[in-house]
């Protein structure tokens, strides 16, 4: 359905940043130089705080870079349903130290699916906002945002019910290895110890992380959270970002993550702004989508911060009064609620 009303709706977002474009040309165009006098040339110069408005050939391509990203989706929502709809004959326990008990479930002919059963959980809360008996409701509620934006950044995510429990299952990524891993390996990558993200991302990669985490206001982003794919020349080819229970926050209050994104502070590219001004026009639909997850203060929250994003234009935490500016007036929100308080 969301897929369908971007078609419907990007040539008016896209007509949006158009009559942007022509604003400023018009300002050019009005400018008044005497009979006999030449404009004297000066260096162009970036201003990035008030970036210059698109040009035609930006606008076609961001919108078709959302319209791929839409197309994508129709996959990962199918190998949802395929999780949903499989039995698993197979059960394998994840080796490498977690919090979480996970296993790997398996089945001839299906691909293998990444579960954290809820009995495996931390039972003690970790992060405000986040109690932990709901953290695979945030995983599954991520994976579904993802989606919400054309994006496929996180695996397809559900509940799913197995040898008596209940947990999250995750598409496993086959092929792809976590940031700590990849570090040691032959690819030998460089991760930035501040942000804990790979050090060169490709542009695209970089700027899809970072809206994500975020929107999800991810408090837990470091390098084992992330799976990376390369290609033969040890570039960074994919990026899944996984362990999504840390996020989603039910009080807006909190509003810095620990670990900076790939792209903090920098300017949102014109197809993420595409992406925000999409999830915004679709606020009631989403909520709906997500509410069987996520309480209303988490859904509070997230959709503060997609219009705060819009309303500024670059990536990165947030304050408390831009994010109050898009709450309903009967958040009583004074200050700031740090990432780790758990009381």
């Amino acid at each position: 359905m969301l897929q369908e009303t971007w078609t419907r709706r990007a040539p008016a977002i896209a007509a949006e940043f158009q009559g942007q474009m022509d604003q400023e040309t018009e300002k050019l165009n009005s400018t008044v130089i005497p009979e006999g006098h030449r404009k004297a040339a000066t260096p162009a110069k970036i201003d990035t705080n008030n970036p210059p408005p698109p040009t035609a050939e930006e606008l076609a391509q961001a919108q078709a870079e959302v319209k791929s990203g839409f197309d994508k989706t129709a996959s990962t929502q199918a190998a949802r349903k395929q999780m949903e709809d499989t039995e698993y004959t197979e059960s394998v326990p994840v080796t490498t130290p977690s919090a979480n008990q996970p296993q790997i479930l398996k089945t001839p002919g299906k691909p293998s699916v990444f579960y954290k059963p809820n009995s495996g959980l931390n039972p003690k809360k970790m992060r405000a906002g986040i109690e932990p008996p709901t953290m695979g409701h945030r995983e599954v509620a991520a994976s579904k945002l993802a989606e919400a934006i054309g994006s496929s950044i996180v695996p397809p995510t559900t509940l799913k019910a197995h040898g008596g429990d209940i947990g999250s299952g995750q598409i496993f990524q086959e092929g792809m290895m976590n940031g700590s891993k990849a570090e040691k390996s032959e690819h030998k990558l460089l991760i930035n110890p501040a942000t804990q993200a790979p050090a060169n991302l490709p542009d695209k990669l970089a700027e899809e992380w970072q809206l994500m985490d975020d929107l999800l206001m991810h408090v837990d982003r470091h390098r084992d959270n992330y799976m990376l794919s390369f290609d033969d020349k040890h570039d960074v080819s994919g990026v899944a970002l996984v362990d999504n229970g840390l996020s989603l926050p039910d009080n807006p209050g909190v509003i810095e993550k620990p670990f900076p994104g790939p792209r903090e502070g920098q300017n949102i590219s014109l197809a993420n702004k595409m992406r925000l001004q999409h999830l915004i026009d679709n606020e009631s639909a989403i909520r709906e989508s997500l509410r069987p997850h996520l309480g209303e203060g988490a859904l509070d929250g997230l959709f503060a911060r997609a219009k705060a994003l819009l309303k500024r234009g670059k990536y990165g935490n947030f304050t408390l009064e831009e994010i109050k500016e898009h709450l309903p007036k009967d958040y009583n929100l004074h200050s700031p609620v740090p990432f780790n308080e758990t009381h």
